[in-house]
């Protein structure tokens, strides 16, 4: 996919299109389809059929991901293995259905679809990395953890997997565990947006602010718009009584669109405008 951003930012490519009698000039750079990696100086290669992999942009990381374990799918937002496909296909409508129902907050729901789906195909990849997600959404962290688990006793370096166990040992308060998940995901793309945002969840939670807004301003140079760290970097700056710079934050957070931000995002934003709206 394209990241379009100005012509004095740093871009990779440029395209003109004739719009209502004159030409306009876009400038861009490509990021990852699959792990979402947002950064002008990494090589995101466009990458088609004939390749071996379904048509799209993907990061070294993630080709290597994909050829390690074979695998080939049409969801921008995930992989399948080869074996998994045709029963992932054939079962599209369960699929979609467990997805809608997860970005709208209903896990359980969502949690009975994939449950439907891991009985045809139990290694599926997608389904196993979303019920992971579910379950630690409605506080079932333990369960959560065995199926992170097993999505790495297949694939090692899937970074969804990796950013969801350290969400899960999080919660479960195992932060030494969880900043190894992350230390691993950050060799593996010393880019990754999310894993910096959980570094910076750890410290936040051991009071360690200072070095928690460290990793954020690391996370808002790759998405400067991102609400969720947009907020915890205010909260932070709040527990270090810098109010006025937390305030700051908060009211660029008012001004962005929240409406493909999903529920819980929404819910977060919801409340610090209760508080400071």
């Amino acid at each position: 996919m394209k990241k379009y951003v100005t012509k004095n930012s740093k871009h990779a490519d440029r395209e003109s299109r004739f719009i209502k009698g004159r030409w306009k000039t876009r400038y861009f750079y490509t990021y990852c389809d699959i792990c979402g990696l947002k950064h002008p100086d990494v090589c995101v290669n466009e990458l088609c059929e004939e390749e071996g992999f379904p048509e799209g942009d993907y990061c070294w990381n993630c080709q290597m991901s994909m050829r390690a374990q074979g695998f080939v799918g049409e969801d921008k937002s995930t992989y399948f293995l080869k074996k998994d496909y045709p029963n992932i296909t054939k079962n599209d409508h369960i699929w979609e259905g467990a997805v809608k129902l997860h970005r709208l907050g209903k896990y359980r729901e969502a949690i009975k679809l994939y449950d439907s789906l891991l009985k045809e195909c139990p290694e599926s990849i997608p389904v196993l990395v979303n019920k992971g997600e579910a379950l630690n959404r409605i506080n079932h962290f333990k369960r959560a953890i065995k199926y992170q688990n097993k999505v790495l006793s297949i694939d090692p370096i899937n970074l969804r997997a990796l950013l969801h166990k350290s969400n899960t040992l999080i919660h479960l308060k195992e932060y030494q565990k969880a900043m190894n998940c992350l230390n691993f995901s950050l060799k593996i793309n010393p880019l990754h947006f999310n894993a910096m945002s959980n570094k910076g969840k750890i410290f936040f939670r051991k009071g360690k602010y200072v070095e928690a807004i460290r990793w954020y301003n690391k996370a808002l140079k790759i998405e400067p718009n991102s609400i969720l760290i947009l907020i915890n970097m205010a909260s932070a700056l709040e527990k270090l009584g810098k109010q006025e710079e937390a305030r700051k934050y908060y009211n660029k957070i008012f001004k962005l669109p929240l409406k493909n931000e999903p529920k819980y995002i929404k819910d977060v934003v919801r409340a610090v405008k209760l508080r400071y709206g």
